[in-house]
Protein backbone atom coordinates (compact mmCIF):
# COMPACT_ATOMS: atom_id res chain seq x y z
CA UNK A 1 0.00 0.00 0.00
CA UNK A 2 2.89 2.42 0.58
CA UNK A 3 4.03 2.17 -3.00
CA UNK A 4 0.43 3.49 -4.26
CA UNK A 5 1.19 6.60 -1.70
CA UNK A 6 4.21 7.28 -2.84
CA UNK A 7 3.22 7.66 -5.93
CA UNK A 8 0.36 10.07 -5.10
CA UNK A 9 2.77 11.91 -3.15
CA UNK A 10 3.52 15.30 -5.46
CA UNK A 11 6.96 16.33 -5.55
CA UNK A 12 7.89 19.81 -3.97
CA UNK A 13 8.53 22.53 -6.28
CA UNK A 14 11.96 23.36 -4.44
CA UNK A 15 12.97 19.59 -5.26
CA UNK A 16 12.94 20.37 -9.33
CA UNK A 17 14.22 23.51 -8.98
CA UNK A 18 17.56 23.86 -11.35
CA UNK A 19 18.69 26.78 -9.75
CA UNK A 20 17.64 28.97 -6.02
CA UNK A 21 15.51 31.84 -6.50
CA UNK A 22 18.68 33.95 -5.89
CA UNK A 23 20.62 33.14 -9.10
CA UNK A 24 17.19 33.11 -11.50
CA UNK A 25 16.92 37.03 -13.85
CA UNK A 26 13.50 38.08 -15.00
CA UNK A 27 12.83 37.19 -18.64
CA UNK A 28 13.93 39.82 -20.50
CA UNK A 29 16.56 41.35 -18.67
CA UNK A 30 20.07 41.15 -20.39
CA UNK A 31 22.52 43.31 -18.02
CA UNK A 32 25.84 44.86 -19.79
CA UNK A 33 28.65 42.68 -18.82
CA UNK A 34 27.30 39.43 -18.94
CA UNK A 35 28.77 36.81 -21.53
CA UNK A 36 25.59 34.40 -22.13
CA UNK A 37 24.66 31.16 -23.81
CA UNK A 38 22.74 31.30 -26.57
CA UNK A 39 19.61 29.32 -25.66
CA UNK A 40 20.01 32.15 -22.49
CA UNK A 41 19.55 35.19 -24.77
CA UNK A 42 17.19 33.34 -27.23
CA UNK A 43 14.87 32.51 -23.38
CA UNK A 44 15.48 36.10 -22.51
CA UNK A 45 14.42 37.85 -25.42
CA UNK A 46 11.34 35.45 -26.35
CA UNK A 47 12.99 34.25 -29.59
CA UNK A 48 12.39 31.17 -31.66
CA UNK A 49 14.82 29.87 -33.88
CA UNK A 50 13.77 31.98 -36.75
CA UNK A 51 14.09 35.29 -35.36
CA UNK A 52 17.53 34.23 -33.64
CA UNK A 53 18.96 33.52 -37.05
CA UNK A 54 17.84 36.77 -38.23
CA UNK A 55 19.38 38.27 -35.67
CA UNK A 56 22.50 36.44 -36.62
CA UNK A 57 22.20 37.44 -40.03
CA UNK A 58 21.91 41.17 -39.47
CA UNK A 59 25.31 40.85 -37.60
CA UNK A 60 25.16 39.89 -33.79
CA UNK A 61 28.10 38.32 -33.12
CA UNK A 62 28.40 34.99 -31.16
CA UNK A 63 31.55 33.53 -29.65
CA UNK A 64 31.75 29.15 -30.20
CA UNK A 65 33.89 27.76 -27.47
CA UNK A 66 33.72 23.50 -27.50
CA UNK A 67 30.84 23.86 -29.61
CA UNK A 68 28.73 25.79 -27.33
CA UNK A 69 27.48 29.30 -28.25
CA UNK A 70 27.71 32.19 -26.07
CA UNK A 71 27.00 35.82 -26.83
CA UNK A 72 28.32 39.17 -24.83
CA UNK A 73 25.87 40.56 -23.52
CA UNK A 74 27.39 44.29 -24.37
CA UNK A 75 26.95 43.16 -28.25
CA UNK A 76 22.84 42.36 -27.62
CA UNK A 77 22.39 45.74 -25.88
CA UNK A 78 24.64 47.64 -28.72
CA UNK A 79 22.71 45.32 -31.55
CA UNK A 80 19.61 46.76 -30.83
CA UNK A 81 20.48 50.30 -29.79
CA UNK A 82 21.91 49.70 -34.12
CA UNK A 83 18.59 48.62 -34.64
CA UNK A 84 16.62 51.47 -32.95
CA UNK A 85 18.62 54.41 -34.82
CA UNK A 86 18.14 53.46 -38.11
CA UNK A 87 15.12 54.67 -39.78
CA UNK A 88 11.98 52.05 -40.62
CA UNK A 89 11.97 51.69 -44.69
Amino acid sequence: MSSKTSKLTPTPASATAAKPKSELRPPGVIEPGCLLTVPEVRARLGLGAWAWRSLRRAGLRTIRVAGRGFVLSDDVIAHFRREAEEPET
